[in-house]
C-alpha cells in the first residue's frame, strides 16, 4: 500500500471535535444513553494529546450497524470517537468528550501518579477481516464484504489523524513516553498496563501496527502540512489608486546608450519621484533633459496601465522606450 504522494483530500472548511475529515461521517447521536440523549452528553470533558488506533478483532468483519449495536448493548461496551467500518466510517463521539476504549490499570495509574488514559486520549476502531478469515488480524481494510470501499481504511486513518491533529496540536509521531503526546497502537510501543487493562492483548495486530507507523503517519504528515499550508488561492488585491502607488518610481537604462545629444549614458537607475499626481525628475543630473530613453524597469506596461495617471507620464515596455512628459 502506498499512502504518500497520493492526491491530497480536499481541506474541511473547520476543524472542530465535532467535525470529521472526507470520507468519515459524524454521526453523533448514533450511540444513545439510558435516558435517550446522544450518549456523549453525559460524558467527561477531555483534551486529548494522543490518538490510539485499534482494530475490531471480531470473528467476522464488523459492519457499521453493528459497531453501533454493539455499543448500545450494554453501557460498559466499546464507544470509540471514531469506527472506520462499511459501509459508513463513522465519527460516533466529539473528540473533547471522554470515549470507552483505551483503560489503564488502576495500580500502574498509581505508581505512575497519572489518570486514567481515557482522559486524555482519542480511540480509533477500524475494522478487519475476522480471525476467522485471519487469525493473525488483517491489515487496514481495501475490500469489504459490506459494500465497496471508496476510500482504503488506512488512507481514512491518516485523515483522521490529521484532521485531529490540527484540532488538539499533538505531533504525528510516536509518543516518548506512554502518557506523553502524540499517535500509538493499542499496544505498541506500550503495551498492557498502559492503554488497555488486558494483559496479552496484542491489538490491533502486527500487520496494522506496522502499516500505522511505516505509512499511516508520513501520509498524515502529508495532508496536515497541505491542509495548514497558507491559501494561495486567495482574490489578488484590487489595483493600486494614485493613493496608494509608491512615492518613487525607478527604470533602468539597460545598456550604454547614445542619445540624439551625441552623449554616451552608462547604464544605471534613472528615478523619479511622484508629486500630487506628476512625475518629477530625481536623479542622476545627466538624465534631467532628456525625453526618451531605453529601460527595464519594476513597472510593466500591464502594470503601468492599472494606474490611469502614469499612462499620462511614463509609457513604454520592459526592454523597449519609455517617454517621459
Amino acid at each position: 500500500m502506498d499512502l504518500v504522494g497520493a492526491p491530497i483530500p480536499p481541506k474541511p472548511a473547520t476543524f472542530t471535535p465535532e467535525g470529521a475529515p472526507p470520507g468519515v461521517t459524524p454521526m453523533l447521536t448514533a450511540l444513545r444513553g439510558t435516558d435517550g440523549r446522544a450518549w456523549w452528553e453525559s460524558r467527561p470533558i477531555i483534551r486529548p494529546r494522543v490518538a490510539i488506533v485499534h482494530t475490531n478483532a471480531a470473528e467476522q468483519e464488523g459492519s457499521s450497524q453493528s459497531q453501533i449495536n454493539w455499543g448500545n448493548a450494554a453501557p460498559a461496551n466499546t464507544k470509540p470517537h471514531y469506527a472506520i467500518n462499511q459501509p459508513t466510517p463513522m465519527k460516533l463521539v466529539p473528540t473533547n468528550r471522554r470515549a470507552i476504549a483505551n483503560s489503564t490499570e488502576d495500580w500502574y495509574e498509581k505508581e505512575e501518579d497519572q489518570t486514567d488514559a481515557s482522559f486524555w486520549t482519542i480511540a480509533i476502531e477500524s475494522a478487519d477481516s475476522g480471525t476467522k478469515n485471519d487469525p493473525q488480524v488483517s491489515d487496514f481494510l481495501t475490500v469489504s464484504k459490506h459494500g465497496p470501499v471508496p476510500v482504503p481504511h488506512a488512507e481514512l486513518v491518516a485523515r483522521i489523524l490529521a484532521y485531529e491533529s490540527i484540532v488538539w496540536g499533538f505531533p504525528l509521531a510516536p509518543p516518548a513516553e506512554w502518557d506523553g503526546t502524540g499517535v500509538a497502537a493499542h499496544t505498541h510501543p506500550f503495551p498492557h498496563p498502559a492503554y488497555t487493562i488486558q494483559e496479552g492483548k496484542t491489538c490491533p495486530g502486527p500487520k496494522k501496527i506496522r502499516t500505522l507507523f511505516d505509512e499511516i503517519l508520513p501520509r498524515a504528515r502529508e495532508i496536515r502540512q497541505a491542509w495548514t499550508a497558507p491559501d494561495q488561492t486567495q482574490t489578488p488585491p484590487p489595483a493600486p489608486t494614485i493613493s496608494e502607488v509608491p512615492d518613487m518610481i525607478l527604470v533602468r537604462n539597460a545598456e550604454p546608450h547614445q542619445f540624439t545629444d551625441g552623449k554616451t549614458y552608462p547604464a544605471g537607475n534613472i528615478v523619479w519621484e511622484l508629486v500630487h499626481g506628476e512625475l518629477r525628475h530625481v536623479g542622476p543630473d545627466e538624465y534631467a533633459a532628456l525625453t526618451t530613453l531605453p529601460i527595464t524597469g519594476a513597472y510593466t506596461n500591464a502594470q503601468l496601465a492599472r494606474i490611469p495617471r502614469y499612462t499620462k507620464q511614463l509609457t513604454g515596455t520592459v526592454t523597449g522606450t519609455v517617454k517621459v512628459g
